[in-house]
Formats: structure tokens, sequence, C-alpha cells
């Protein structure tokens, strides 16, 4: 049961797990239940991370790309499911698909996108 209302949501790479389809609703049921100025953190996996530079799905648009680690980044990283890397900016358009304004992005130092927006 998740609380209503919510006032923070908070992932770190775990959505990267769910196609784009799935984590967007997810997204969307959770903005719903969300108050005014509820903040969202998210950090993705990105696809210019190091081990997005051989991901199976790299070119495939975002509402497709779902795909596998090459097998040296997985064991590197110890990701062995299918899963959606993605950019700085398509991290911003999914919040905003979402409902959320984003308030900052940026990249860490291994290259995952990281956002903060708000409702």
């Amino acid at each position: 049961q998740w609380p209503n209302p919510i006032d923070c949501i908070y992932s770190q790479r775990a959505l990267n797990y769910l196609t784009y389809s799935d984590c967007l609703e997810l997204l969307i049921r959770l903005r719903g239940r969300s108050r005014e100025r509820t903040r969202l953190f998210l950090s993705m996996g990105g696809v210019n991370a190091e081990y997005g530079a051989d991901y199976s799905a790299r070119h495939t648009p975002i509402e497709r790309r779902f795909g596998r680690l090459s097998s040296e980044m997985s064991a590197k990283h110890g990701i062995r499911a299918e899963i959606c890397l993605y950019s700085q900016d398509e991290l911003s358009a999914l919040a905003r698909a979402a409902g959320f304004i984003p308030e900052r992005t940026w990249r860490s130092a291994f290259g995952s996108p990281k956002l903060i927006a708000t409702v």
C-alpha cells in the first residue's frame, strides 16, 4: 500500500529494470498520489555511461529500449537482467511526461543521469 499523499519519491537506478512504458506508468501513478511540492529524485543508468557503450539497445528509441549489457560489462557491474538506459534529456522528458516539473538534471562522474523534479 502506498501512502496518500506522497511527499517524496526516490529511486537510485532501480527503475532501469522497468521498460520505458512501465516506468512512465509508475511515475504517472505516483504523480497522481503526490501533493503539491512533492519532490522526485531519480538516478538512472546512463546510455552514455561506461556500460552503455556496447549496450545492446543503445541505438533503439527510448520507448522501445530494453536490452542487456555486454557480457564483460554485465560481469563488471553485476547487472544481468534487461534494462533501459537513459540520457539526461530522456530522463527529463520522462519526468515531464509523467507530470513532474524538472528543476535540475545532471550527469554523475560515471555518466548516470540524475534529476530533481517537483509536482
